[in-house]
């Protein structure tokens, strides 16, 4: 498995325009994080699984914790 490339000065919009389009591109905290894009198998294997949680979106209850970690009814 290929790790994120992360690079430690302010990331810019310039930045993401420099790269290959091989690559998947996010500004985390003013980080550029890097990494390849998926293909072929991983892709299509991405893409199913999509498919089977967004059908069953219906049967999964909503979260109880929000992001902050206060529980919510």
């Amino acid at each position: 498995m290929v790790e994120p490339q992360i690079n430690e000065s302010a990331a810019t919009y310039q930045d993401i325009l420099d790269l290959s389009e091989t690559l998947a591109v996010e500004i985390i905290n003013g980080r550029l994080v890097t990494h390849p894009r998926l293909t072929g198998k991983a892709l299509f294997a991405k893409e199913k699984l999509v498919g089977v949680l967004a059908s069953h979106v219906g049967h999964i209850a909503p979260a109880q914790t929000r992001i902050d970690g206060e529980q919510h009814t």
